[in-house]
């Protein structure tokens, strides 16, 4: 899809997702251009605004409400491979533009506690919508092969600072820790679509990253 269609799929789902707010158009504009430059930022090659887009195009599959598509909207606002705090650094940037787009507290409090979710992976049982944001956020593990191909070079593109031998070790123990769960997937329609290739595909980046090594 082109950067042009895709930026018009976006901004039509964002005003969307804030139609029953007061704010003033300019302002909700405003956030939006500021969104989809962070997600354009040159050091992404994943989590760019191919992977927003597929992130909101599950949820909205699956009538998500409006709160869970914003907390989509900023969970990788702010994405530096070199840091520990994107989750904790996009969630405060979520309250903070949100509440400047008078949406009210108690679901901008949710918000940000989905965002922080996605740092772990982990939301309690009956949190069905935070699942599903999981499950959305993590949909790329059970593409196609050639799809999960590329999405494995863009993470190692994005991590072009780590030395290979680095690399492959904390790949494998990223990739062996969502392995080692008894479920990749929450809910019940993307287990029973995803889970089995998810884990061919896991399995599969973990012995092309030990060929290599050996």
């Amino acid at each position: 899809m082109a950067d042009e269609a895709l930026i018009a799929i976006l901004k039509s789902r964002w005003q969307r997702a804030l139609e029953d707010t007061r704010a003033p158009d300019s302002a909700k504009e405003a956030v939006c251009r500021d969104l989809l430059e962070r997600y354009s930022e040159p050091h992404r090659h994943y989590h760019t605004l191919k992977h927003l887009h597929q992130v909101l195009d599950v949820l909205i599959a699956n009538n998500s409400g409006a709160s869970l598509q914003l907390a989509a909207w900023f969970h990788d606002a702010i994405y530096d491979p070199r840091a520990s705090d994107n989750e904790e650094r996009s969630a405060a940037l979520a309250n903070d533009a949100l509440a400047a787009l008078l949406v009210p507290s108690r679901m901008r409090r949710q918000i940000e506690e989905w965002i922080l979710a996605t740092k772990t992976h982990t939301v309690s049982t009956d949190d069905l919508e935070g699942q599903l944001l999981l499950d959305a956020d993590l949909s790329i593990l059970g593409a196609a092969p050639g799809e999960y191909g590329a999405y494995a070079d863009a993470i190692r593109r994005e991590y072009a600072f780590v030395g290979d031998s680095e690399f492959r070790t904390g790949r494998s123990a990223v990739l062996a820790k969502f392995l080692k769960r008894h479920r990749i997937y929450l809910t019940p329609m993307i287990y029973a679509e995803l889970e089995t290739r998810a884990r061919t595909n896991l399995n599969g980046e973990i012995q092309a990253l030990q060929r290599v090594q050996s």
